[in-house]
């Protein structure tokens, strides 16, 4: 297949029971077969309970692209991608949600900031997403907002969409610092590319589709909370550690 160029990494939880899930992915593959980027795609079943995994595997079969992991149990959203990013044989990584909120023709604007203008980060911000979500969705969007300026030290608008690129040589270095495996490995990504000289941009988007989402948000408020206390226990000792061991690596 050749040097491949970009790895799309999409972790997936219970997405057949929302939407045409079959036609989400197959309006990635043709949209990545119309740029010419020599590309491949992980998907990741966290456990679901419909027939997701079902799905993939149909879309996956006979495609040398694709590639499908079934998760025993539900580990979330955040172990998914660690999995998948360690898994990247690409030049640049991407994380991507199920739902395809974002238009696909970002992928390209991306993808060219990385290749032409040196960003080892490249994130979306979500320009009108607060009237989609409910209550309590906001609040951990506010808190994750006001904990990244103020407490970690990220003033980037909107940190949790899930739609980032990243050269795959800088990720890896922070992979095996990341501690959140539910909600929260944005957040670590920011702040750890952020401690090692990454060049980052923010790029605003607009969302696009309205599915219903398979978070519950009782618990993902109460699991990114904890998450948060763990980063912030740890932040100083492992940004420490990471810029020596970075330092030792050049």
């Amino acid at each position: 297949m050749g040097d491949i160029q970009l790895t799309i990494v999409i972790p997936c939880y219970n997405e057949a029971s929302r939407g045409d899930f079959k036609k989400r992915l197959q309006s990635v593959e043709e949209y990545m077969e119309a740029t010419g980027i020599n590309y491949e795609v992980i998907l990741f079943d966290d456990c679901s309970k419909d027939n997701t995994y079902y799905v993939l595997n149909e879309f996956g079969e006979n495609n040398d692209k694709v590639t499908v992991v079934h998760m025993d149990t539900n580990r979330g959203k955040s172990y998914s991608l660690k999995q998948g990013f360690e898994m990247s044989r690409g030049e640049y990584t991407m994380m991507m949600d199920a739902d395809l909120s974002i238009e696909l023709e970002h992928i390209k604007e991306f993808y060219d900031a990385m290749l032409k203008q040196g960003y080892d980060v490249v994130l979306a911000c979500r320009q009108n997403n607060e009237s989609n979500r409910g209550i309590q969705r906001r609040l951990i969007s506010k808190l994750s907002g006001l904990c990244t300026k103020f407490v970690l030290g990220i003033d980037y608008k909107d940190t949790q969409c899930g739609f980032k690129m990243f050269n795959t040589k800088q990720l890896r270095k922070v992979i095996p610092y990341i501690r959140s495996d539910r909600w929260l490995i944005d957040i670590e990504l920011l702040i750890y590319m952020q401690a090692i000289g990454s060049k980052i941009r923010s790029v605003d988007v607009l969302t696009i589709n309205d599915l219903e989402s398979t978070l519950r948000s009782g618990e993902a408020l109460k699991s990114s909370i904890k998450e948060l206390i763990n980063i912030l226990k740890v932040k100083r000792k492992t940004i420490k550690q990471l810029r020596c061991n970075v330092g030792n690596n050049m």
